[in-house]
């Protein structure tokens, strides 16, 4: 997996996940469950969201620090908020990260935004990159 339970924030996960113990009655195998499956979830989201435009395999294969910032960021915000749905209520201070981070996703795949480190974007009929950032616009190199 691109990130782990240390890449969640740890105060606010630990919260989360106290609030998911008590909804799963005291379970905490199943509350790992719900972690794992957050964790994993995310980074199908981000793969199937940005994978089209950008090559994405390359940074998701890093580990620990050699890890783009940006992307564990994106990823962890996700994965708390996948986690958290299970509760009665969203905290705020899990929703509102979700959200810019959607925004960037969505910014990203308008190219009015880019992946630091990323390889060039994709041509989506290809596969093969032909295609680069300027001005934050995709743009095909003829």
């Amino acid at each position: 997996m691109f990130i782990n339970r240390e890449d969640l924030d740890n105060s606010l996960y630990g919260y989360v996940i106290d609030a998911i113990v008590q909804r799963c009655e005291g379970n905490e195998e199943k509350a790992e469950g719900r972690v794992r499956y957050g964790i994993m979830t995310a980074e199908s989201i981000l793969t199937s969201e940005l994978g089209s435009l950008w090559d994405l395999g390359p940074l998701l294969a890093r580990t620990g620090d050699d890890r783009e910032p940006v992307l564990v960021d994106a990823c962890a915000n996700i994965a708390l908020y996948i986690i958290a749905d299970v509760l009665e209520q969203m905290p705020v201070t899990v929703a509102d990260p979700y959200e810019r981070t959607m925004k960037w996703i969505e910014r990203v795949q308008k190219g009015d935004a880019a992946i630091p480190g990323a390889i060039r974007p994709l041509d989506p009929d290809t596969g093969e990159p032909d295609s680069y950032i300027r001005n934050g616009n995709i743009e095909r190199i003829y």
